[in-house]
Parts: structure tokens; sequence; C-alpha cells
């Protein structure tokens, strides 16, 4: 006959609890979590907003969430590291913040949409001289580009983005974004020519190097990618 040791099933089934919780615990404490709202320039919550967050690490990686009715958002268990918000909503500007996430730790944006042709204006008043008729061209490039890329269509977006390279040679947030939608189709051989640009033209410009870094990454050059993520680490830290 079989004997059953009074109490054993009940520890058992403790037990079996008790790792269960620790392993809900340990999964927690090696992400991270994001909180945050999103705002008119009079303070009111904007519900509906599209947020795009794009990875920065070893690996290119969007992820889309929006914003509720009381304009907030909130995405958890993601990967600790450096990010990129790209927040769009039809009536405002375009607005791009970076930001970084940290295991185990909370982070919370606020993000303020103007409303569209906004940011347009107010440069407007405050240059009295006659703006050059190509940075209109190259601004109206970017911002459709921004718009295509947001949509998915990244073939739009980079055929937006070298035209607005070809008519500012020297603008490296033209550069930049090129380089960056090709590292999101995977083209790291085009990628790495326009971040390399961008970098000749600021040597000092942080997020090229982040982007750099996962080109590097993805083509397995891991000693590359890290000297150029400390770099940007520098930068960042220094600003």
């Amino acid at each position: 006959m079989r004997t059953v040791v009074p109490g054993t099933r009940c520890s058992l089934f403790l037990v079996l609890v008790t790792l269960l919780v620790f392993s809900n615990l340990s999964n927690a404490q090696m992400s991270a979590s994001l909180l945050g709202s999103v705002v008119d320039v009079q303070g009111n919550p904007l519900s509906g907003v599209t947020l795009k967050l794009l990875y920065q690490g070893n690996v290119t990686r969007e992820i889309e969430v929006s914003t509720d009715d009381a304009g907030k958002f909130s995405r958890l268990g993601l990967q600790q590291g450096s990010y990129e918000v790209t927040a769009q909503k039809d009536g405002f500007d375009v607005e791009t913040m970076s930001f970084s996430l940290n295991v185990g730790r909370r982070a919370l944006l606020t993000l303020t949409l103007l409303p569209e042709g906004a940011r347009r204006m107010a440069e407007l008043a405050r240059s009295e001289e006659v703006e050059d008729p190509r940075e209109s061209a190259v601004r109206a490039a970017l911002q459709a580009g921004a718009a295509a890329s947001l949509a998915g269509d990244h073939q739009e977006a980079i055929t937006l983005f070298k035209l607005a390279v070809q008519t500012l040679p020297e603008c490296h947030e033209c550069h930049y974004r090129l380089g960056r939608t090709y590292a999101q189709l995977e083209d790291y051989t085009n990628a790495e020519v326009a971040l390399e640009r961008v970098l000749e033209i600021d040597p000092e410009y942080a997020p090229a190097y982040r982007t750099l870094a996962v080109v590097y990454s993805a083509q397995q050059r891991f000693d590359e990618a890290a000297a150029v993520r400390a770099r940007a680490a520098e930068l960042t830290s220094a600003s």
C-alpha cells in the first residue's frame, strides 16, 4: 500500500508557487518599462497618438503603441538600452525624442505635439532673412520621409531622404535619416556609408554612433560596435 506523508502535497504546491513567483520577479528585474503621456501646447492630453519606439541595440527593433483617452501610453517588458520614439497624429507636427532604459527601472516621458506647421511658422517669425529655398525643400522632404517611414513605406522614405541629401549635401540630419532607414531595411552597406558621412559633417552627433553600432553588430563587427557605442554614451553624458 502506498503511504502519503501528511502535508507532502501541500508542501510541493507551495514550492511550485514560490518558484513561479521568483521566476516572474526575475523576469521583471531583467527588463524595463516605459510610461508616458502626449499633450498639446496647452497641456491637454492627446488620444490616438501613434508612437513608434525604435530600439538602438544590437538589432533594429520597432515597437508601436498608442495613447488612450487620457493621452497616456505604456509598454512593459522592454529591453534595456537606447531608444528613439516618434509620435504622430493628424493635424500635428511629428515629434521625435531619444531616451534610455535601464534594467528594473521605469522611464517616464512627456511629449508635446505642436500644431501642424507651427514649428515652421515659429522659425520664420524668428528670422528676418529670406530663407534659402533649398532649406525649405529639404525640410519638406524630411517631413514627408518621416511620415512615409512611420507608414512603413521605407522605400519611399529613402527616395525622399536622398532628395534631401542631393539638395543640401552638408545636411547631417538628411544623411542620418537616410542611413537609419537603410538600417531598418537591413541594407547595412548603404547604411554605413550614410552614417559615416554624418560623422564627417558632425563628429559629435551621438544618434549616428548609436545607429552605426547597430549596423556593425548586425555584421558581427562587435569590436567596432562597442567602440562607437561607447562614443555615443560619452557624448550623451557630456550633453
